[in-house]
């Protein structure tokens, strides 16, 4: 566990980052956040809501008794667990196959630091957070793939990385910084907050996928202006 006392260092992407970085990617989307998603369904005024109470009505006046309508109601929750695990495991899956493939990071290091880049926190020679950013507009960047190790938060991290990107950004002529995230990233939704982002778009969230459109996420949108 470290302290606040620990130096953090913030540098550039190098190869060998590769394995560590991957792994603060694949930990950051699927701690929890699954678990949060599934949760939403029990959130009042939303269609899963509603969607769940009426199959169990449903299957209520079908059922030939309440053990096998409760049975039902359990497979009925097992199944909307699986589809949001899955939706989760799955979008990891195709960051590791595309933007997070190769241990050069191609995606990210071989535009041009005015295009995209891609930086980690070290902290005595172990990886501990990662920030990847790209060009959206001659105005803007968007931060993607940021991440900290689940040990090392609320010491800074996560701010030591933004602050990084934005001295890129500034020195490139761009003037604010834009962030995306679903409504179940709670830990991300508290952090653009507290750095000083700015909500400034929230809708339905379009899903990676047929059974994932019972999935009652919601995408937003945050900037950041830089000057």
């Amino acid at each position: 566990m470290l302290t606040e006392r620990a130096k953090v260092i913030v540098r550039e992407y190098k190869p060998s980052d590769h394995k560590r970085s991957c792994q603060l990617f694949k930990l950051g989307m699927m701690t929890g956040n699954w678990w949060i998603h599934y949760t939403l369904n029990f959130k009042l005024g939303t269609s899963l809501m509603y969607t769940q109470l009426l199959i169990a009505l449903l299957t209520f006046s079908l059922s030939p008794s309440f053990l096998s309508w409760v049975s039902f109601v359990l497979l009925v929750q097992i199944f909307f667990m699986g589809n949001m695990y899955r939706g989760w495991f799955n979008y990891v899956r195709r960051g590791l196959k595309t933007d997070m493939s190769g241990k050069n990071l191609d995606h990210w290091t071989a535009k041009g630091k005015e295009n995209a880049g891609f930086f980690v926190a070290e902290v005595d020679g172990l990886v501990v957070g990662t920030v990847a950013y790209s060009k959206v507009n001659g105005e803007s960047v968007e931060i993607f793939r940021l991440s900290v190790d689940a040990q090392c938060r609320k010491l800074g991290i996560a701010k030591k990385l933004v602050e990084e990107v934005a001295k890129v950004a500034k020195a490139h002529g761009y003037y604010c910084i834009i962030a995306n995230c679903s409504s179940a990233q709670l830990s991300a939704l508290q952090f653009y907050t507290k750095a000083g982002f700015e909500e400034v778009n929230r809708c339905a969230h379009p899903g990676p996928g047929y059974w994932f459109c019972f999935h009652g996420l919601e995408a937003l949108t945050y900037i950041k202006r830089l000057h």
